[in-house]
């Protein structure tokens, strides 16, 4: 358990970010206030600020995973580099989201007849390219690898399960009833063991 810990505190710290997101973005005095001369309002201001502690979250966890994955998987040193790609590519995912209302106004002058808000899209694109590589090369070269860890899982899990001999219902090994039928599985079993 102690090894979920920090990706239990992770997701429940997003999950309570994006919902306070939510609410300050959805809030009429935010989204019709705006800054003085500038074409962006209160809730475009708070989105960007909530971006950038999502961003530094994410930074943080990013750290704390490398020892996580070292622990989790010592055998399989390949999962590191994936999950520090998938991170960064969450990071950059964040920042073109999160501060998309923030510039996007700064790229569209309709009076000066320019819009370059194409730009705004490539250039985050630009900056996921390297992540997506790193993470796509990864996985191809240890796709046997992977394949191998989930068969592993798979099979482990199934050997763990057994037959309820009440419903036929498969039910974990160490389990004292089974969830379908209520059958008290240790009296079921050791009644079976005796004949």
């Amino acid at each position: 358990m102690e090894t979920y810990t920090p990706l239990i505190k992770f997701a429940v710290q997003m999950v309570f970010l994006i919902i306070i997101n939510e609410v300050f973005r959805n809030l009429p005095f935010l989204k019709e206030t705006f800054l003085p001369k500038v074409p962006i309002n209160g809730a475009s201001v708070v989105q960007a600020v909530i971006g950038m502690i999502i961003i530094g979250l994410l930074l943080s966890f990013r750290a704390q995973c490398k020892a996580l994955l070292s622990h989790a998987f010592p055998d399989f040193p390949q999962c590191q580099p994936m999950v520090t790609a998938i991170l960064n590519i969450c990071v950059i995912l964040v920042a073109y989201l999160m501060f998309k209302e923030i510039v996007s106004p700064f790229l569209y002058r309709e009076e000066q007849g320019w819009d370059i808000r194409w730009l705004y899209p490539l250039i985050f694109f630009v900056f996921a390219m390297p992540h997506m590589y790193s993470l796509g090369t990864t996985l191809y070269k240890s796709a046997d690898k992977v394949t191998d860890k989930i068969k592993t899982a798979i099979e482990k899990n199934r050997a763990e399960l057994i037959e309820c001999p009440k419903c036929g219902a498969k039910v974990k090994k160490d389990a004292n009833f089974c969830p379908e039928c209520g059958a008290n599985l240790s009296e079921v079993l050791q009644k079976s063991r005796k004949y």
